[in-house]
């Protein structure tokens, strides 16, 4: 599986150009996406591209942060939340349902952190090279919180 870890300006830009939406989304099972948006939804392009989960949609709302109440690198708000226990489990069994498909697109608002620790846990859950994941997302510095969480999850579903 293909692995694309991006920013939400290029994600948006991605869909915007191949004319995905929530109306049609659901038309392509070849690949799935997961797309995570701050806490801080004051600003537009905070909000998730698809409104709505989809069969192979997930989206997701969390911050950038170690622990609730933080501030993030993209949200100095006190109300920052931490990925959760509940948010690891419901990622984990959405990639073990999509982990046949043949490419993943994973964002967050700069395609670091959040998202880079999604993608590499599903790039190693799903045996793809991990050079040529780098090669391909040599951006990423993955959230240690939300790796070791994914972790958790998936050795409790054995």
């Amino acid at each position: 599986m293909k692995v694309h870890v991006v920013s939400k300006n290029r994600f948006d830009t991605i869909m915007e150009m191949n004319g995905l939406d929530d109306s049609n989304i659901e038309e392509r099972d070849d690949f799935f996406l997961i797309s995570i948006v701050d806490t801080d939804k004051w600003i537009d392009t905070k909000e998730p591209h698809f409104k709505e989960n989809h069969e192979n949609v997930l989206n997701l709302v969390f911050d950038d942060v170690e622990h609730d109440g933080e501030p993030s690198p993209t949200n100095w708000d006190e109300g920052t939340r931490a990925f959760t226990e509940k948010q690891a489990k419901e990622v984990f069994d959405f990639i073990q349902k999509h982990r046949e498909k043949k490419a993943c697109i994973v964002h967050c608002m700069a395609g670091i952190s959040r998202s880079g620790a999604i993608g590499s846990f599903i790039n190693g859950y799903c045996g793809g090279d991990w050079e040529d994941f780098k090669r391909t997302n040599p951006q990423i510095n993955p959230n240690a919180r939300v790796h070791r969480m994914l972790n958790e999850a998936k050795y409790k579903s054995n």
